[in-house]
């Protein structure tokens, strides 16, 4: 494993395991699980966020914004490391991992779950540090959405700009 990724160490079944969160994670859980991974993590924040106010958090409420099987598929995709030939490898099947999860282990590995998809993120500094900067208009649109703007009066979603308005904005000189 590369000394330099980011991981976050877990219990499962009395073995300490790493989660990894790298792009062959991201390919795991889509392919196991059907789901794309952005969205999945704008839940997870959303759902964590609204779980936290105040300060204090409330991890039942957070696991209960989501599907219990996307963590759980997730968790299994992150706990991946590294064969002599550099292929992905998993210690456990997706089943066994469900099997060595509960409810309470499950309170304990949230926090860290959003903490390791989290740190796999860009970091704001470096992206306006870089010398390619990602577009003003793709800064906006990737920007969290906070649970007052995703509600909007009449009970609808809000996903800032259109489509075409999006398109059109990284198209203009």
């Amino acid at each position: 494993m590369d000394p330099t990724q980011r991981t976050v160490e877990i219990e499962l079944n009395g073995k300490k395991v790493k989660l990894l969160f790298d792009l062959n994670t991201l390919a795991a859980f889509e392919e196991k699980s059907g789901k794309n991974f952005l969205k999945l993590l704008s839940e997870l924040q959303r759902s964590f966020s609204e779980a936290t106010e105040n300060g204090k958090s409330d991890i039942l409420r957070a696991i209960s914004g989501v599907f219990v099987k996307d963590i759980h598929t997730l968790i299994w995709a992150a706990s991946h490391g590294y064969g002599l030939d550099d292929e992905p490898t998993w210690e456990y099947s997706l089943s066994q991992v469900g099997r060595m999860l509960t409810i309470d282990k499950l309170m304990d590995i949230f926090p860290k779950l959003m903490t390791g998809t989290s740190e796999s993120l860009p970091e704001k500094e470096k992206e306006e540090d870089s010398e390619n900067p990602t577009h003003p208009k793709v800064q906006e649109m990737l920007k969290p959405v906070s649970s007052q703007e995703n509600n909007q009066e009449d009970g609808g979603p809000s996903s800032g700009l259109s489509d075409e308005d999006a398109l059109a904005s990284l198209t203009e000189s």
